[in-house]
């Protein structure tokens, strides 16, 4: 049986968690705050650079366009962006299972003769692939600690070209889609070929709304770089809001957790305490019982 002084250092060895886990709550709070002000203004400047560059894909034809056209799959690389650290629920877990029971399965036949690689953003992503022993080409840690878009440009360069020297001939992406503070959810992206032609009907009578310089193949090939590495900083963005959120949301849990703790804790140390007290009261009356008696 614990004693008094056991209890009272559990109780206090609790409260010290709970200063943490509150800290790192607040923190993550500020944190969301900051990046969801860039994650609305970035969407929009992505989205019109979709736009843009779908319309004018649509004045001339993309056949020939190495980021457009479709080839045989033979090989595919899939990165996968998880967190460094962990206290943040289910974040890690809940994409470690897509891949698991979604994409696995659908590509099985790549996986079986070998012919899937990763590019690992995140150490937790990094761990369980290393110990799923999946072929991992490339690994980036700790990005999320100082998150720049100079990382997304460095990063869609390197893909671009491995994609390009036909390393592969299909590149996904798996990460956490930021939609709300209280909600996320994993995402299979097809990073290249591009589709982007899909996401608007276009409009033929471009020409005769706007003045285009240079020409639109030009324009494609300018256009295509930026393209492709907004939607990694797209991605990176989502990917860290997510994990600021459930790190919030797991943290406000453990702190809601610990305050349960303690009130039970107190619970046990006053019974015991008061059990103590009625002992010794016992002992004096029983003694001054029998000194009477003598």
């Amino acid at each position: 049986m614990p004693s008094l002084k056991d209890i009272k250092n559990r109780i206090s060895g609790v409260k010290n968690t709970q200063q943490i886990t509150k800290a790192m709550k607040m923190v993550s709070v500020a944190r969301l705050r900051k990046l969801q002000q860039h994650i609305l203004s970035f969407k929009n400047y992505f989205n019109n650079l979709k736009f843009i560059l779908s319309e004018i894909s649509t004045l001339n034809s993309v056949s020939g366009n190495i980021y457009f056209d479709e080839r045989d799959t033979k090989n595919i690389l899939f990165i996968i962006v998880t967190s460094d650290r962990g206290l943040c629920g289910s974040f890690n877990l809940n994409l470690f299972r897509y891949l698991e029971n979604e994409i696995i399965p659908e590509y099985r036949n790549y996986f079986d003769s070998e012919n899937v690689s990763f590019i690992c953003i995140g150490r937790k992503g990094y761990e369980y692939l290393r110990k799923n022993k999946f072929k991992i080409e490339r690994n980036y840690l700790h990005l999320f600690v100082e998150l720049k878009y100079d990382i997304s440009i460095k990063l869609s360069k390197i893909i671009s070209e491995s994609y390009q020297k036909l390393k592969y001939d299909k590149v996904y992406i798996i990460y956490n889609e930021f939609l709300s503070t209280a909600k996320s959810t994993v995402r299979c992206k097809q990073f290249l070929p591009l589709k982007i032609s899909d996401c608007t009907q276009g409009d033929k009578n471009l020409c005769e709304k706007y003045i285009l310089e240079p020409d639109t193949r030009s324009l494609i090939q300018s256009l295509t770089p930026k393209y492709l590495s907004s939607e990694i900083w797209q991605v990176l963005i989502d990917s860290y809001a997510s994990e600021l959120s459930a790190r919030m949301l797991a943290m406000d849990m453990a702190t809601e957790n610990t305050k349960e703790i303690i009130r039970l804790l107190s619970s046990e140390y006053n019974k015991k305490r008061q059990d103590s007290i009625t002992r010794e009261i016992l002992e004096i009356v029983s003694g001054a019982n029998a000194l009477i008696n003598d």
